[in-house]
This record gives structure tokens, sequence and C-alpha cells, in this order.
């Protein structure tokens, strides 16, 4: 969110005009053409393995190291999210909760606020290995 002059403004996530910050989605977007934004100018974007090379081997990181990963693993993510980070070639760590996966259950914290978002299935992590995402449980 920006104002007028065009500088950013912080907003309390629970402010209700933040709402759509967190709420919105691709088939419910609340409004939002983006989002978020990923600001990697001057950062050096890792992989979670990556990482562990830098540790394992006792490397310095690079300078302003950076690190994108996704939670719980929701279907959309399959139809946005990855594949503008892949087409831009920006790695990405997505974790999943294998039980949501295999049984195609919505998360119980969504369904307690009355939405249904639909989990990635297998093939959705099939596309993810094969687009060369790093997969965790």
């Amino acid at each position: 969110m920006k104002r007028a002059l065009g500088d950013p403004v912080v907003v309390d996530w629970r402010a209700p005009v933040a709402e759509p910050f967190y709420r919105a989605t691709g088939r419910a977007p609340m409004g939002l053409s983006r989002r978020r934004h990923f600001a990697t100018r001057g950062r050096t974007l890792l992989g979670i393995e990556d990482l562990h090379l830098y540790f394992s081997e006792k490397r310095p990181l690079p300078n302003n190291p950076a690190i994108i990963t996704f939670d719980d693993g929701y279907a959309e993510n399959a139809l946005f999210a990855i594949p503008e980070l892949k087409s831009r070639g920006i790695p990405a760590t997505y974790f999943v909760s294998t039980d949501h996966v295999g049984s195609g259950r919505a998360f119980p914290h969504d369904l307690a606020a009355g939405q249904h978002f639909a989990p990635n299935t297998v093939e959705h992590l099939r596309q993810f290995h094969e687009l060369g995402v790093e997969l965790g449980a």
C-alpha cells in the first residue's frame, strides 16, 4: 500500500484495510492486481539446498541472501505463484502437508474461517519437482 506521494505505508495486518493482503486468492482477488511483490534487487536468492551447502562447506554467505518458502500447500500456488517464480528463475522451497495432499481435505484453519481452499495434489508436486522446486514436508 502506498500513500498518494508514492512512499510505502506499513499497515497492521489486523486492520480492515489489510484484509485483502492476507485473504485474497487467485479465485477471489478482493480487488488486488498483485498480492505480493518480491524485492530482489541487491539480494541473492537461494534455495534451502544452496543454504545447506554454504553451511556444510563453511563458505561465507553471499551478500543479502534471501530464501522464498511456501507452507501448507495450496493448489492455487500451482496455477499462479510457482509458474511465476520459475519463469523468472527464482528458486523456491515448497513445504506441504502430506496428509492433506493424500486426502484432498481442506485445512482446518480455512474451514474455521468459512473458506474452502483446495490443497495441492500429487500431480502438482510432480510438476513442482520437474520444475526444480525444492519440496519438503
